[in-house]
């Protein structure tokens, strides 16, 4: 899963894209698509001149993952979904 969050609010966004490892130290999404919230995200960030802090998570409860890669409204907290 892949957790970005808005420069401009406090919505943090959690979703499933595809990864790759550049180096050490960098790595990138792929397939972003003009809808993605990571996108709205990141276009921001461009505009800002700045990189985007992203966090990735692995081995997670398994319903977060299904609740990720479902699409959820704009500005909206994924992780409040599946409940306490």
């Amino acid at each position: 899963m892949v957790i970005t969050k808005n420069p401009d609010s406090d919505w943090v966004n959690v979703g499933m894209y595809r990864m790759m490892v550049l180096d050490r130290d960098k790595t990138c999404i792929m397939a972003l698509t003009a809808a993605s919230h990571a996108n709205v995200h990141y276009a921001k960030y461009v505009r800002m001149s700045q990189d985007m802090p992203v966090a990735v998570a692995l081995g997670t409860e398994p319903v977060l993952p299904m609740v990720a890669g479902s699409w959820q409204p704009a500005g909206g907290a994924n992780m409040t979904l599946p409940g306490p």
